[in-house]
């Protein structure tokens, strides 16, 4: 009877079982970079991108436009009261 050798056996079971540590390490360390990666981008367009909350918000410019425009409307009607 036949009894095939099972050390060689056990050394490719070590050999791939190291192979897929690597493969999972590598692939570990790859994520960690494009974290990294990601987590630097989000910060630097925090810093460039207008926030949500301003977004929406008027300028005070708009504001003092109309507060002028309020203030104009209202001498041209003292001034045209006078005149009738």
């Amino acid at each position: 009877m036949y009894f095939p050798d099972l050390s060689n056996l056990e050394h490719k079971r070590f050999e791939v079982k190291i192979s897929t540590e690597n493969i999972r390490k590598a692939i570990r360390e790859r994520l960690e970079e494009i974290y990294k990666a990601d987590s630097e981008f989000q910060y630097i367009l925090s810093k460039v991108v207008i926030p949500f909350s301003e977004f929406f918000k008027k300028p005070d410019l708009v504001n003092d436009a109309k507060e002028y425009s309020s203030e104009s409307k209202e001498e041209y009607k003292k001034l045209l009261m006078q005149a009738l």
